[in-house]
């Protein structure tokens, strides 16, 4: 009889437990927030595709966004888009166009095997923290140092970039 306690005890005990740390688990994989009244506009966005004359030169893909007036308090900090983030850089001095490049990374080898240490070099795929159309991306900003995101929409897409191969001398 008071072994059939410890183990409904013990058995209690675990299951809140696991309910506990699934509480926890929820809240880090809630999506990330985006402000539905951003304290800016923007007056126009395009992304360009460019890509090398020879494999290894690379290809990718180039964000501009231009901004109808940003308030000072306002800083950009980056752009995703299309599954990436690249920090936003500042194009003229009013700090009201920011850019973006985005460069497709080659997927790295990933190694399958029995033996656990040798798959432990694989690095694990991070979760794009937002669910967007092929023509939105998200702006991250800081204001009065909170962080926050707003959605540009409407994103228009520009032809092509071919560079072509470079002879070398």
């Amino acid at each position: 009889m008071y072994s059939k306690k410890r183990l409904y005890l013990a058995l209690s005990l675990l299951c809140i437990a696991l309910l506990l740390s699934c509480g926890g688990a929820k809240k880090k994989t809630e999506a990330v927030k985006i402000t539905q009244n951003p304290p800016f506009s923007v007056s126009k966005a395009f992304f360009q595709k460019w890509g090398g004359g020879v494999q290894s030169s690379g290809s990718g893909i180039n964000l501009q966004i231009t901004f109808n007036a940003l308030p000072k308090t306002i800083t950009i900090k980056k752009i995703y888009f299309k599954g990436m983030v690249a920090e936003a850089i500042v194009l003229n001095l009013p700090q009201t166009t920011y850019t973006a490049h985005y460069r497709n990374q080659r997927r790295p080898d990933i190694i399958m095997d029995n033996d656990p240490i040798k798959e432990a070099v694989n690095t694990p795929t991070t979760r794009f923290p937002f669910m967007l159309e092929e023509n939105e991306a998200v702006v991250s900003y800081v204001k009065e140092g909170d962080l926050y995101y707003a959605k540009v929409l409407n994103i228009a897409e520009k032809p092509m970039i071919a560079y072509p191969e470079q002879k070398k001398d």
